[in-house]
């Protein structure tokens, strides 16, 4: 009940708890910790041109390229349907920045197997915004600015990586 089941990592609700324990520790501690919101952009034209097999695809091919690229002490899970959200609490905000556009570029440059046919296809991308949670911060708070942040990836062109201050 803790992962979902398409790409096996952590499920809305495991996030929801690991973050609330994150900004609590960081509030402790007095040490931020980065937050991050990504989404696969034009996920539903891929799933409507290519089908929702090959879908899933793309779903499970971004979650283990990013579970792979991140440390033991990260956290990656799927916030909602073509969406994913990461705790970096060992990362500033500029390591964190060089950390998904390595990510972003990688699974540019995937290729994923269509289930039904077999058939390579390639060109998904992902959008980032990164938020950085200072002692203090709720949980909505850094929610909001992440999301404020990937939406202005999304609205400037989509494969990017957006924070506060850099690119």
């Amino acid at each position: 009940a803790m992962r979902d089941p398409v790409t096996a990592v952590l499920n809305r609700k495991s996030f929801d708890q690991r973050l609330d324990e994150a900004v609590s520790r960081a509030a402790k501690s007095r040490e931020g910790f980065c937050l991050v919101l990504s989404e696969i952009d034009s996920f539903r034209e891929l799933v409507g041109a290519l089908g929702h097999p090959a879908g899933e695809v793309v779903l499970k091919d971004f979650a283990s390229l990013t579970s792979a690229s991140l440390g033991d002490q990260d956290t990656l899970a799927r916030y909602g349907s073509e969406s994913f959200a990461m705790i970096l609490p060992d990362r500033d905000l500029m390591s964190s920045y060089n950390l998904l556009v390595k990510i972003k570029h990688a699974f540019k440059s995937s290729e994923h197997i269509r289930p039904d046919d077999g058939k390579p296809f390639s060109g998904a991308t992902a959008s980032f915004g990164i938020a950085r949670c200072e002692p203090g911060m709720t949980a909505r708070e850094v929610i909001a600015q992440a999301s404020s942040y990937l939406e202005e990836a999304k609205r400037t062109g989509r494969n990017l990586v957006k924070a506060k201050g850099i690119a």
